[in-house]
């Protein structure tokens, strides 16, 4: 507990987060000191590599230092709301991705993501791919057809309850009108394993975690789940290529400021995003992580985005009969 307090106490003092430096800086010369990035998920995985890349290239683009802060928990939740609590100022920041909307849809929030944070840009778009067992048809409509004259025999696995991979799931049965069971696991290498071995029908899961196994042939890469093809997989049908007309399965990320940070502030942010997001070397960066950079992000089309995704989600929940935490 010590050691946590004093990591804390160091993260606070080097952003200058402290309560005598809460209000010490005029907005106009934003930022004149270190910028606090909160992270909602733990070191190591993908969020945090993009998180701390685009953190670094924030850094140069601003003259100032971004100290990382990673704060996991809750499906991001308690990192967020850690910054949507913090002085609207400019100083702490949010690498938010598509949980905010996921969690929404499950759970009560501890903030409410339409009123206590400002999204500033979405930078990246993370597809989810749709991956089937080996003993499973090789194409999407040939999955639905069987599992249309198999009502209720197959199922689909998921890392868990609430999280974008079941909640993907979820609106392909509603969308595709399948009677499958879903499945949950405690992440996605169990849910990934059981497919393989055949025990689900199913899933949905990002790349990162999935590209070894299906360039492997251990799985079956059906369909992407944006609404294009994309550079990165451009041989691979999106969903409504395989019949499915209407759905969408990605995560993203979308850097945040508490509400109510000054626009002056917001619009500096934005600009110095889309600068980064459009640099080639960075672009080719994020490929590697699979994810797409987004360079013409506005405060504006950024919120819209947030709540389209937030009522997608809370109407695949409620037509699932899921019942919210």
């Amino acid at each position: 507990m010590k050691s946590l307090r004093r990591r804390e106490l160091l993260v606070l003092a080097a952003t200058g987060l402290t309560t005598s430096g809460v209000s010490s800086w005029a907005e106009g010369d934003y930022p004149n000191r270190p910028i606090r990035l909160v992270i909602p998920f733990a070191p190591a995985g993908p969020t945090d590599i993009f998180g701390r890349l685009f953190g670094a290239k924030l850094s140069d683009t601003l003259g100032q230092p971004v100290v990382p802060d990673n704060r996991a928990g809750a499906g991001s939740a308690i990192g967020m709301d850690i910054v949507a609590k913090a002085a609207p100022d400019g100083y702490t920041l949010a690498f938010g991705t598509g949980s905010i909307p996921t969690g929404a849809a499950m759970t009560k929030l501890p903030y409410d993501p339409r009123k206590d944070i400002d999204p500033i840009a979405l930078l990246g778009i993370v597809p989810l791919v749709l991956l089937a067992a080996p003993n499973m048809p090789n194409n999407l409509p040939g999955l639905i057809e069987l599992i249309k004259k198999n009502p209720g025999k197959y199922s689909f696995g998921s890392a868990g309850n609430g999280t974008t991979t079941h909640l993907a799931g979820e609106m392909l049965k509603q969308k595709a009108g399948l009677d499958v069971v879903h499945v949950p696991y405690r992440g996605s290498g169990p849910a990934l394993q059981d497919t393989m071995a055949g025990r689900q029908a199913f899933l949905f899961e990002t790349i990162t975690a999935s590209k070894a196994l299906f360039t492997s042939g251990k799985l079956q890469l059906l369909a992407i789940g944006t609404k294009k093809r994309i550079a990165l997989m451009p041989d691979v049908p999106t969903l409504a290529e395989g019949g499915v007309m209407g759905m969408s399965a990605t995560t993203w990320n979308m850097l945040f400021a508490p509400a109510n940070t000054p626009r002056t502030i917001i619009d500096r942010l934005n600009k110095a995003s889309n600068q980064i997001l459009a640099q080639p070397a960075f672009v080719r960066q994020l490929a590697d992580l699979a994810t797409e950079a987004v360079s013409d992000s506005t405060p504006e089309s950024a919120r819209a985005f947030l709540l389209g995704e937030m009522n997608s989600w809370a109407e695949v929940v409620k037509l699932a009969g899921i019942k919210p935490e």
